[in-house]
């Protein structure tokens, strides 16, 4: 309540500037009306894993292959244009701006899920390496879950998850490199704090990340781990042979 009624003193002293076009907002949040009916505009995906294709589905022929650990991943929008280009700006130029305006983007794209289901009972962020976050200066994983939790009023357990062993960046890597790059990075600290848990993340590439996260909370206690994202990663293109 203090916080919204702030957060409105703060938009009538200053004016809103689109994190987009970078024009005027018109309105008590960052982003203007076009631009966030351009970022948020509906997507076919899977209804399980989140992964975008021609049309939705319930399973798409990932997930029936493989069997995901986590009940379902929850995205604003797929990893491309123009959202990778925010989310570049808020992860590696510190642009937190940004990130506030995609959480609560995300948060009322969740408002509308939840509708018919049941919230988790705590937000945990996905960690990273002490090294990288001090190169770059925060997590912007915990950043997004901390704005979720003010958003949605919802508890975060910052602290539960460890990211111990330091892994090459990922980028560029397969399924089967990814686990093989991150096997044994995270540690579980302490129990989850609730049973129906939602695990915080930017961006969801191949899932494997989100996979090997849901598995450790688990085994820890938790009954279901839903996936919170910025951005899913489309499949790659497979060209003509």
């Amino acid at each position: 309540m203090v916080y919204s009624w702030l957060n409105n003193i703060q938009y009538r002293l200053l004016p809103g500037r689109c994190i987009l076009c970078r024009g005027d907002s018109g309105r008590n949040r960052d982003i203007c009306p076009p631009c966030e009916q351009t970022l948020c505009a509906s997507w076919p995906h899977c209804r399980h894993c989140g992964l975008p294709g021609p049309t939705d589905t319930a399973f798409c022929g990932h997930c029936s292959t493989r069997e995901q650990s986590f009940n379902c991943c929850i995205a604003l929008a797929p990893y491309r244009q123009p959202l990778d280009g925010l989310i570049t700006d808020f992860k590696y130029r510190r642009r937190l701006s940004s990130g506030v305006v995609l959480a609560q983007l995300l948060a009322q794209r969740l408002r509308n899920h939840y509708l018919h289901d049941s919230w988790p009972g705590a937000l945990l962020p996905v960690p990273l390496h002490w090294r990288r976050q001090w190169r770059r200066g925060f997590n912007q994983a915990h950043f997004l879950a901390a704005a979720l939790a003010r958003e949605l009023q919802l508890p975060l357990q910052a602290n539960a998850l460890q990211r111990g062993r330091h892994t090459p960046n990922q980028q560029g890597m397969n399924r089967k490199q990814r686990q093989k790059n991150l096997r044994g990075a995270f540690t579980l600290e302490c129990a989850p704090a609730a049973r129906h848990i939602a695990l915080v993340d930017d961006v969801v590439t191949t899932g494997t990340t989100a996979g090997l996260i849901s598995e450790l909370l688990l085994d820890g206690g938790a009954t279901r781990v839903d996936i919170w994202c910025l951005g899913r990663t489309p499949p790659p293109r497979v060209g003509p042979r």
